[in-house]
């Protein structure tokens, strides 16, 4: 008897190691979507293999872009479902709401096999905004292209948009060190806002850079650049 055991345990120990190593699962989403619309009807198609047993899968969408004061929520999205078999289908229609924020989005197409293993599809979704396709617009033609040495400089920006304006990020850079002398962020609210700046005595800075960026409340942005030399007397 003990004999038998010990054959069926070598026999079992010959056919383990035989078998191949197991392998990660694979997934394969054909023709992926770059862009969509909110309010849009979004399909993901998928293809699921795996070498022995494949046992669950899933589909997550995060946004690439930090939260704004004042803009629409960002879509967070998981969707969870087992897999059988050595191969499997499927087909998830998303529908985006009006009431998510534009921006780009990493969608994350996975699965998992009997042993644990897995893989991981992942591409950038560029989620457009149905309510409000057009971004905020910014007047910069009151703001000098030269000011000389101990002068004031005095910047008055302009800024409206189609629907509603959500913040303001502007920030005022020497580029002769790189350093910031103004950097000021705002929440904004209405079609239509204004900004004055106003900085007494300017230094040898030699060239400043004016960036601004603008958004509105689906996170649509635009960004603004001025250039102003800072001449000797």
């Amino acid at each position: 008897m003990k004999r038998r055991l010990l054959i069926g345990f070598l026999l079992t120990l010959f056919f383990a190691a035989c078998r191949p190593a197991d392998m990660p699962p694979a997934v394969y989403v054909p023709g992926p979507a770059a862009s969509a619309a909110t309010g849009d009807t979004l399909s993901i198609a998928q293809t699921y293999t795996d070498d022995y047993e494949l046992q669950r899968g899933g589909i997550r969408i995060r946004p690439e872009f930090d939260s704004v004061p004042g803009i629409l929520p960002r879509w967070h999205f998981v969707r969870l479902f087992p897999l059988e078999g050595r191969t499997a289908f499927r087909h998830d229609t998303l529908f985006p709401a009006d009431s998510l924020s534009r921006g780009d989005y990493r969608v994350r197409v996975f699965a998992v096999d009997a042993g644990g293993q897995s893989d991981t599809l992942k591409y950038t979704l560029r989620l457009s905004s149905s309510l409000d396709p057009a971004g905020p617009l910014i007047d910069t033609s009151s703001i000098p292209d030269t000011v000389s040495e101990g002068e004031t400089l005095r910047a008055m920006i302009e800024i409206s948009d189609d629907t509603r304006l959500a913040f303001a990020d502007i920030t005022l850079t020497a580029l002769v060190n790189d350093s910031i002398i103004l950097h000021l962020d705002s929440v904004l609210t209405g079609s239509l806002a204004g900004f004055r700046l106003e900085l007494d005595s300017m230094g040898k800075f030699q060239r400043i850079r004016l960036e601004g960026k603008y958004y509105d409340w689906v996170n649509n942005f635009t960004v603004q650049t001025v250039n102003i030399i800072v001449k000797e007397k």
